[in-house]
């Protein structure tokens, strides 16, 4: 008979392994996923139909000093293979609102494919260094917390 103990090689190796894949997947997997998801959608626009419009919408790059160049190329030929006719990219190109690297940034966008209809932009929260919140007032504060549920951008006015 087996006899149980609290602690066995098997169970501590278990522990090990569960650890790891927690461990891996925000490190190593998820900032060099890239997934694409084709949607249609059918409108109707009685004045202007529009027909096989193809809309590329881009990110949370969160760039930093680990993104590698493989990724950023990735990035680059799934667009140039999409051909899209419209871009855009909605937000948190930097991680925490830390510009590392401006130039790589730079070059990463002038090096994407233009858009027919052409490529638009708006920043995300990582992308401010201070966050917007409305006060118990009800009045635009900036300092919140990116946990905040009514989070805007940093200077915002009403």
């Amino acid at each position: 008979m087996k006899k149980n103990k609290l602690f066995s090689f098997d169970s501590l190796w278990d522990l090990w392994c569960l650890v790891s894949i927690i461990g891996i997947w925000p490190r190593y997997i998820e900032p060099n996923y890239l997934q694409i998801n084709k949607i249609k959608i059918k409108i109707t626009v009685p004045e202007a139909p529009i027909e096989n419009l193809k809309i590329l919408q881009f990110s949370d790059l969160h760039l930093n000093s680990g993104t590698s160049t493989y990724f950023l190329n990735k990035i680059r030929r799934k667009m140039v293979e999409l051909n899209p006719d419209l871009i855009v990219f909605t937000g948190d190109f930097l991680c925490y609102s830390k510009f590392p690297d401006k130039e790589r940034l730079e070059n990463f966008f002038k090096s994407l494919p233009k858009a027919r209809y052409g490529n638009y932009a708006i920043l995300g929260n990582h992308d401010y260094g201070e966050y917007g919140y409305i006060n118990d007032a009800g009045d635009y504060d900036v300092g919140g917390t990116a946990g905040s549920d009514s989070v805007i951008g940093k200077g915002f006015k009403r």
